[in-house]
């Protein structure tokens, strides 16, 4: 997640005083308010797909699925290699980050950022 030091999102430029006032500090609120929001929207993002991945594995007596997205060649003995179109058999979730998924007869972690839903 990205970490940003400044004023929180719904600080003005008013609230600063006048040691902080002018056009640059009016844009570090305005980009501190961005990065604030968009930071919220990607946790948002990450969860909607982790609960639809959830309701796709809930819903059917298998298993999801997801498609990778890139190669993963790895020399790691925990992760799964595989290549860009591969259907992945998702097993388990260990976070936002990570997933424990089949290949065949192969099993390992997977970046979830390198796979989608099918």
């Amino acid at each position: 997640m990205v970490e940003v030091d400044g004023p929180p999102a719904e600080m003005t430029v008013e609230d600063q005083g006048p040691a902080k006032s002018g056009k640059l500090w009016k844009a570090v609120v305005a980009v501190t308010s961005s990065v604030s929001q968009a930071t919220v929207g990607a946790k948002q993002s990450i969860q909607s797909y982790w609960s639809k991945l959830k309701t796709s594995m809930a819903q059917t007596s298998d298993a999801g699925e997801v498609r990778a997205l890139y190669d993963n060649v790895t020399d790691e003995p925990d992760e799964l290699q595989f290549t860009c179109g591969d259907i992945l058999v998702v097993e388990e979730q260990i976070n936002d980050d990570w997933l424990i998924c089949r290949l065949g007869d192969q099993k390992g972690m997977v970046p979830a950022n390198y796979v989608e839903l099918v």
